[in-house]
């Protein structure tokens, strides 16, 4: 019921035509051949989590077809998909509801005990087992979506299979996370290079990099399987206790970390889970270092990238994109025609939502050429280093020690925060500025413009003095002098 690969479920635009229904093949298709296609009713926070999936799925059918070249047509992608799930006649791996639980459904294990006695549920809207901690209510209301259609089901299982985290005890065991990332309060982060942020453009560079560069990602991740290994974990029956081992898995393997079963309840979709005694996959020694093709990989801690409450700033993209720090992902690596440095995760913590964060940063056409040579790339490294260290003397050396004279009480994060992030604005902006100027020059600009930035938001702090007058003019006085004798002292 309900067959992604022969029924219209998922509803689309494409080329800025009316809504429209397709399916999987379709989308497949439709991505493939460039048209403008969009997915209304895929939640934001969903977006990289479903475009990994087909992605990752396209990889994983192409490789097993000996395929290089991708497909153009529903009917050649149809046949793909099809020759992953041979075993199952009735397309029961890509049917939302199988009745029969001895046999998967899309994104559901088989359930070895044949019932759903333990499971908790019925669930009837898919936000209810989302991946958001909404137990407060607050920003994003439970059970939003009314009256759900079956890709609303389908962007929920995809996600929730594949980005969540540890959830602490639930009906029959544990709610256990995915392998791909660094612990259960850890976060799948995506930082790659691309040229359009379209779903077609962002599907073709990606899908393409997973097909070339395979065997690169086997040598620095040898336990994986070259061939034959298990690849869509929702075909294999799991009762909870037993674990996968990654020796097992092929390197592009889709996962699934929940037990799950959609059922029917007249005529609505309903959903049923259940705890598990252990992970699905058992990689914990591995710190999500599984050659997820969008994240990078801490060299000092010898894992995943965790990406906290303040997502992409400054600091932390100026060691991913030009430092030794980490060691980037497949799909960050640069490509001639790229334009954009694009991020995105949904933070994650012990039982809660830290933000979804998205970064989109235009690299200037003048300065392209800085990306794809090594010793290019190591210059701008050290200038983009530079410019982040100055950036940090400004800010603790001159600016908070002037603020905690204007200010006496000692609350200077408010306007230290204004601060990192108007330099966090134009951080990029500057260093490619700075990069088509005279070498012996590049610094002075940065130092210019943070010096005059930590001055306006000193001033922003002045005029928001709640004091007499008679004391502001000494309390303004001296803090500006702190300001300035910081400043030289600093540079």
């Amino acid at each position: 019921m309900y067959n992604l690969l022969n029924e219209k479920l998922f509803q689309v635009t494409a080329n800025n035509r009316e809504k429209f229904a397709c399916s999987l093949p379709e989308v497949f298709a439709f991505l493939s051949t460039g048209e403008t296609l969009s997915f209304s009713n895929l939640c934001f926070h969903q977006k990289q989590a479903w475009h990994a999936f087909l992605v990752q799925l396209g990889a994983i059918s192409l490789h097993a077809a000996g395929e290089h070249k991708i497909p153009h047509t529903p009917a050649e992608w149809m046949e793909l998909l099809r020759n992953l799930t041979r075993g199952f006649a009735q397309d029961e791996p890509w049917q939302l509801v199988v009745e029969d639980l001895s046999k998967p459904a899309f994104m559901q294990s088989p359930v070895p005990e044949g019932n759903l006695d333990g499971f908790g549920g019925p669930y009837y809207t898919p936000d209810e087992n989302d991946i958001l901690v909404t137990s407060k209510n607050h920003d994003v209301k439970i059970r939003r979506i009314r009256c759900p259609q079956p890709d609303h089901w389908i962007y929920s299982l995809v996600t929730l299979q594949t980005m969540q985290g540890y959830l602490g005890l639930g009906k029959g065991g544990r709610n256990y996370g995915i392998s791909r990332m660094n612990g259960g309060y850890g976060s799948r982060p995506c930082v790659r290079y691309t040229s359009g942020l379209r779903w077609t453009d962002l599907f073709r560079r990606d899908l393409s990099i997973l097909l070339e560069k395979r065997e690169s990602l086997l040598m620095g991740y040898p336990f994986f399987q070259r061939q034959g290994g298990l690849a869509l974990l929702w075909l294999e029956p799991w009762d909870g206790n037993e674990s996968l081992s990654v020796e097992c898995l092929d390197p592009f393997y889709i996962e699934v970390c929940r037990r799950l079963r959609l059922t029917v309840d007249e005529d609505r979709i309903v959903l049923f889970n259940r705890g598990s005694a252990s992970n699905r996959v058992n990689a914990g020694e591995l710190k999500g270092k599984t050659g997820d093709p969008w994240a990078p990989v801490d060299r000092a801690k010898d894992s995943v990238l965790t990406v906290g409450k303040n997502g992409f700033e400054y600091g932390l993209l100026q060691k991913l994109l030009f430092g030794n720090d980490y060691q980037p992902g497949l799909c960050q690596e640069f490509c001639s025609d790229d334009n954009l440095v694009h991020a995105v995760v949904l933070a994650r913590g012990q039982g809660q939502t830290q933000g979804f964060h998205e970064r989109v940063i235009p690299i200037d056409t003048a300065v392209r050429s800085w990306f794809q040579r090594q010793e290019s790339r190591a210059v701008l490294g050290r200038l983009a280093g530079e410019f982040v260290r100055l950036a940090g003397v400004i800010r603790d050396r001159a600016l908070k020690q002037a603020l905690l004279k204007l200010l006496k009480s000692g609350k200077t994060n408010h306007w230290l925060r204004y601060f990192d992030r108007e330099i966090d604005e134009m951080f990029f902006p500057v260093l490619w500025l700075a990069l088509k100027s005279p070498e012996q020059e590049r610094l002075s600009i940065w130092k210019e413009k943070v010096v005059e930035k930590g001055r306006e938001i000193l001033s922003r702090a002045e005029k928001a003095l709640p004091v007499s007058t008679a004391s502001r003019y000494k309390a303004v006085a001296q803090a500006q002098a702190v300001y300035e004798r910081g400043v030289r002292r600093s540079l």
